[in-house]
């Protein structure tokens, strides 16, 4: 069972990803890059945190992992 702690990370992970994604589907002249990596580094920001969590490796909370 995935704790509910983890749980929320991944939700929020995977909204990051599911708007990089959405925001891919336009014409490659009307996709914002900028919005696409910032959503893809939130996306691995936020994976990392619920690995981090799993595996009970404390961290601060901070942008800079």
């Amino acid at each position: 069972m995935i704790d509910e702690y983890i749980k929320r990370w991944l939700i929020r992970a995977m909204e990051d990803f599911r708007i990089s994604k959405h925001e891919l589907s336009y014409p490659d002249d009307e996709i914002a890059t900028g919005a696409v990596c910032f959503h893809c580094q939130q996306l691995i920001e936020k994976l990392l945190k619920a690995y981090l969590v799993y595996k009970n490796i404390e961290f601060r909370k901070t942008h800079e992992l």
